[in-house]
């Protein structure tokens, strides 16, 4: 996982502390989210993160709890009208020394910069409305109005329940495991979400976004369901020369599963690549697993002395980085005598294995590697796939590479050579074919 920016803070002229974060390098681009948002929460979610990230390698980007979420001041006393958001934006700029910034302005994020716009006009450079509306009162019927607002009540007893039922109301057909979507349940207390609900369904931004002077993009899925893509589509009708993109897809938020498209279209705007470099992380996706671990450390460690033992550990630890940077794979964790790893590919997997039995030497290593996919949480993978491989790894000796069948095939014609080693029974999988490395 990417290390969390710094969280900063700046007070509002009415006293608020903002908590805000930076990071990347390039011009200004300050991220306005509305809703519930958590700095710290959100980013250990690898979706976020990477479509964040990649922003990041062209921008210095800002990103910021707006007041009673988050890191930011809780403690209101109900100062949460439309007015009072717009001003969050002022010490965040003043506190970074800028004039003008351009900003992206996500679902309720994008009525607050309309009123910040109209309050500070010389502040915008270029503006980017996604999934964005104008009038609350659209947004949903009365009768799903009553049911979110009903919804938000509950976060006075049950906040991670209604944190769940919220996420649905956001992305109702999304596919993925509740583990897949933010607890945000730490990140707002009840009084103020409930303000802030019954603002998103009475404010009015129309004439703020008459009056917007600013290259503007406007970009929406088709099928969005927490704002209806006609909303986003009158939005882009409202602003002057404002350009209006329709998506496919139904996610509200732009950073959901494969977010190519969408930093391709904000990067044409921008006149920066912003899709370049980006890899998509979805909740569940095919990848392969390596396990590696030093075999029986413990009677090791109690033979040689624990200073001996951690030099040996720190040696293992070292050359295992060295060969995953070195083949493209990616660390998930240390298990303290062991490692769990990642790869795109079995020939990528299966040449790091090799190569770190070469650099192991006298270092009793054994190594397993299974194909699947995995569950992807907090940048850590679970399931199946991920149990399979670790008890894989545990049927090796010292030096061996040990890989199960469907490893083994997806490996047929790159070169490698792989000897039966029988059937073996694998806790709680059952008996399964596996397979070790030949290498020199």
């Amino acid at each position: 996982m990417g290390v969390a920016p710094p969280v900063r803070f700046a007070l509002t002229e009415d006293e608020v502390s903002i908590a805000y974060t930076v990071h990347g390098e390039g011009p200004p681009l300050i991220y306005v989210r509305g809703w519930i948002s958590h700095l710290d929460v959100q980013w250990r979610y690898p979706d976020y993160r990477l479509f964040m990230e990649a922003l990041g390698r062209h921008f210095t980007v800002i990103r910021y709890d707006m007041r009673g979420n988050g890191m930011s001041e809780r403690e209101v006393n109900n100062r949460v009208r439309l007015d009072d958001l717009a001003l969050d934006l002022f010490p965040v700029l003043e506190a970074n020394g800028l004039d003008r910034a351009t900003f992206l302005a996500t679902c309720y994020g994008g009525p607050i910069l309309a009123r910040f716009a109209t309050m500070n006009p010389t502040a915008i450079d270029k503006v980017i409305f996604d999934c964005a509306f104008s009038r609350g009162e659209e947004l949903a019927t009365s009768e799903m109005r009553a049911s979110i607002l009903s919804t938000v009540r509950l976060l006075r007893s049950q906040p991670r329940a209604a944190i769940t039922l919220l996420n649905h109301f956001t992305n109702p057909n999304r596919n993925e495991p509740s583990t897949g979507v933010f607890d945000m349940s730490q990140g707002i207390d009840a009084d103020v979400a409930q303000s802030l609900y019954d603002l998103s369904f009475t404010l009015d931004v129309t004439k703020d976004l008459l009056q917007l002077r600013a290259p503007t993009l406007v970009t929406h899925r088709r099928r969005a369901k927490a704002v209806p893509f006609e909303l986003g589509r009158k939005v882009a009708s409202l602003v002057p020369d404002a350009t209006f993109v329709a998506q496919d897809g139904q996610n509200t938020n732009p950073w959901n599963d494969d977010a190519t498209d969408v930093l391709g279209l904000m990067g044409s705007f921008l006149g920066v690549p912003l899709a370049e470099g980006y890899q998509a992380r979805t909740a569940v996706r095919p990848t392969v697993v390596l396990f590696s671990d030093i075999v029986e450390s413990t009677s090791t460690n109690s033979r040689i002395g624990d200073a001996d033992a951690h030099t040996v550990n720190r040696a293992f630890h070292a050359i295992s980085k060295e060969a995953l940077d070195a083949r493209g794979g990616h660390f998930i964790k240390s298990m303290g005598d062991g490692v769990m790893t990642e790869f795109p590919s079995v020939s990528q997997a299966i040449g790091c294995a090799i190569d770190m039995q070469h650099a192991f030497g006298d270092i009793p290593v054994r190594i397993g590697i299974n194909a699947g996919e995995p569950v992807s949480e907090d940048d850590d993978l679970h399931g199946i796939v991920v149990s399979t491989a670790a008890r894989v790894c545990a049927q090796g000796d010292a030096g061996e590479i040990i890989v199960s069948n469907v490893v083994r095939e997806l490996a047929t014609g790159k070169g490698f050579v792989f000897e039966p080693i029988g059937d073996r029974h694998l806790k709680g999988i059952g008996d399964v074919p596996l397979y070790k490395v030949a290498y020199i």
